[in-house]
């Protein structure tokens, strides 16, 4: 059992079946609910269970009904809501939703081709195995993605985001304060974008932009073109790269590993520098600009820092 799933002491509320195409369309604005989506054995059904965690079937059924929470099908997408729009602008509705005693599931079994659209204010995200356009927003829970195919974006506040296993045309992930970690993914392009949130990709492969503010970044055999600027933080690399890497930082400490028989064309710049005698080098070097072959040169691999910061490339 995954950790978002209901478990079985959960009261059910909700329990629906709708016919649909394949791939199917799904929307879900429910907020603080433990949202998970998963293939179902059907390709023509998507099964909703809502339940509630914590109380019995009547209490349940009063929590769901002053939220509001109702599925219906438009054409074929498939709505899970929350119809309390008048109340969210209510401070008072807020509050009783965050102290809420109780955990809210929301259980969808659904065919594997997918367009998901999900806003789970408070609540928390789990999608696996699934294939098509995802989009999330999740504010104050963790989000767990493992082996989806497509397109996904994911946006985050308070939150710990995980990607793992992913392939397809676009991944963008943006998380302020929390952090993200994706592993395994092989993209046309691929976005992280943090603040004040720890940021590691490790395994990456395609056009990748790195961007963190306040916070620590490790890449590790992130191949493929690589821009990462980082902001008051740590910039860490380490891995074998057959396309360009620029690797650039205000104030921060950049560190690259390379292996030591590694070919790259390096260009370094900042106020502290240091390469390993270790490497094959030919060029010119100053204190503030290092600049040149390592071994029969290659892909260009650039470290640039300002601010007062630091870089140093070494042997893996």
């Amino acid at each position: 059992m995954s950790r978002s799933a209901p478990p079985r002491d959960a009261a059910s509320v909700i329990a629906q079946e709708f016919l649909v195409d394949d791939p199917c369309s799904v929307s879900i604005d429910l907020p603080g609910a433990h949202t998970r989506l998963r293939p179902g054995p059907e390709k023509d059904r998507i099964e909703v269970n809502v339940s509630v965690v914590g109380c019995g079937p009547e209490r349940a059924e009063k929590i769901l009904d002053r939220m509001q929470v109702g599925t219906h099908q438009l054409q074929d997408t498939v709505r899970l809501y929350s119809d309390a729009d008048r109340d969210r602008s209510d401070a008072e509705w807020w509050r009783w939703v965050r102290t809420l005693d109780v955990t809210i599931h929301a259980d969808l079994r659904i065919p594997s081709r997918v367009d998901a659209d999900i806003r789970v204010p408070g609540g928390e995200v789990d999608l696996a195995n699934l294939t098509g356009h995802v989009d999330v927003q999740v504010i104050g829970g963790p989000c767990r993605t493992e082996n989806l195919e497509g397109t996904l974006k994911i946006q985050a506040e308070s939150s710990d985001v995980s990607v793992h296993g992913f392939s397809g045309d676009q991944l963008d992930a943006r998380v302020t304060v929390g952090s993200l970690g994706v592993e395994n993914v092989e993209a046309e392009t691929v976005a992280a974008r943090t603040t004040a949130a720890p940021l590691a990709l490790t395994s990456v492969r395609g056009t990748t932009t790195v961007t963190a503010r306040s916070a620590p970044v490790d890449l590790q055999d992130v191949n493929g073109p690589c821009t990462a600027h980082v902001e008051g933080g740590t910039l860490s690399y380490e891995g074998t790269p057959t396309g360009e890497i620029q690797l650039r930082g205000a104030g921060v400490s950049i560190d690259a590993r390379l292996p030591h028989s590694h070919d790259a064309d390096l260009a370094m710049t900042g106020a502290t520098l240091s390469l390993a005698d270790a490497f094959a080098f030919e060029g010119e070097r100053t204190d503030q600009e290092i600049e040149g072959r390592l071994n029969d040169g290659g892909p260009p691999f650039q470290m640039h820092v300002t601010g007062g910061g630091t870089a140093r490339c070494h042997p893996a």
